[in-house]
């Protein structure tokens, strides 16, 4: 019975494995249309605030013998303090203000009273340091440092000498990471009526780890860790957790930019479309390779030229053929055909569904919102 479970298991990775081969990827860029369009707004008044804030620490421990996998425990929470939150507000009102005067046809005033419209954006902060104390292995050349048990403190191993433990004599892992979450609800208002509304997040990360082993007397061992990890929520540093977060910053802030642009002003995605490899005949594998070189209406004309006969052949499997209508669909949505590509993709649909299909629909019908938006 264990042979044929194995034999199951190793035929459903084997048929992945296969169906993941017979797809490729196609880079292409997406002209979108942003959130709040400032197009032709005239004057406008820019103001953002950090309405709510927090800061936490998380705890994950991979502890002497065993890994526990399972859920981070917050071992410390509270509310960012209002000088933090006024540092951010007043970091990230700059890059706003800098996004905007990037634009030519918009004009920047100082006060509602005088704008056309007041883009408003409250922002929802999150700092987060999150720790994974690691376990250290039993050093044959030093018989009295053993792995201790797994009580809920501790982690790593220390020295036990007649039963008592010796801080001064440590060995751990331990890696950190700062993150920081922004969330903002951004809105355009036109004489106090909210017009539009979008929301949008940025991220930024510090990633730092390390190890070493603590022992008494050694001259570079640094006084401010010789007790970590005896605590999970009270961790003695050279430098205060807070302070990590200036390493993050600097990409919290570039995530910042770049969606505040997005929010204001039209931008090209790029993106990876999904096309299968058509191997019916010659002539479409052939049509394949133009789709990879970006000639779509070149294998437009070879479907074209083929779909008829395709659709009568009987011999031809039926997921073969859905494949052969996704990938026409996929090439009529870049010269921007976009009924016809639907039409192809219910065809596909009529054949064989795949999960990327409802994938394919959904950036059609939004290729055909953004060019209604980009051409008011």
């Amino acid at each position: 019975m264990k042979r044929i479970l194995v034999a199951v298991v190793f035929l459903i990775s084997a048929l992945l494995i296969l169906d993941a081969c017979s797809t490729i990827k196609v880079r292409v860029g997406v002209e979108r249309a942003p959130e709040l369009y400032l197009a032709k707004m005239g004057n406008i008044s820019a103001d953002i605030s950090v309405r709510d804030g927090k800061t936490e620490i998380l705890m994950h421990k991979i502890c002497v013998k065993e890994y526990r996998p399972g859920e981070k425990k917050v071992v410390q929470s509270e509310a960012l303090g209002e000088k933090e939150r006024n540092d951010y507000a007043l970091a990230m009102k700059q890059i706003l203000i800098s996004v905007i005067n990037e634009k030519k046809d918009i004009k920047l005033v100082d006060s509602p009273a005088k704008a056309d419209h007041a883009l408003l954006i409250n922002a929802d902060i999150t700092e987060q340091t999150e720790f994974d104390m690691g376990r250290c292995a039993n050093l044959p050349e030093r018989p009295t440092v053993k792995c201790l048990p797994d009580p809920p403190d501790q982690c790593g191993c220390v020295a036990a000498e007649e039963g008592k433990l010796n801080v001064n004599d440590y060995d751990w892992n331990l890696e950190h990471n700062e993150s920081i979450q922004g969330d903002f609800e951004a809105q355009i208002l036109e004489k106090s009526d909210i017009k539009k509304t979008a929301n949008i997040t940025a991220y930024g990360y510090n990633i730092a780890e390390g190890g070493r082993t603590l022992v008494e007397g050694q001259p570079d061992v640094p006084k401010e860790i010789i007790d970590v990890g005896f605590d999970g929520s009270k961790f003695k540093r050279a430098i205060p957790y807070k302070e990590w977060m200036q390493f993050a910053r600097p990409e919290f802030y570039k995530s910042v930019k770049s969606k505040f642009e997005q929010l204001i002003a039209p931008y090209v995605e790029n993106m990876d479309l999904t096309i299968y490899k058509l191997k019916i005949s010659d002539e479409l594998k052939n049509s394949v390779e133009l789709l990879k070189k970006g000639r779509f209406a070149d294998a437009i004309a070879i479907f074209k030229k083929n779909a008829e006969s395709i659709d009568k052949n009987s011999e031809i499997k039926a997921k073969d053929k859905s494949h052969f209508y996704y990938d026409y669909a996929v090439a009529l949505m870049q010269i921007e055909d976009f009924e016809e590509a639907k039409k192809c993709l219910d065809k596909a649909k009529s054949y064989y569904s795949e999960k990327i299909y409802q994938d394919l629909f959904d950036e059609i019908n939004r290729r055909i919102k953004d060019k209604g938006e980009l051409e008011k």
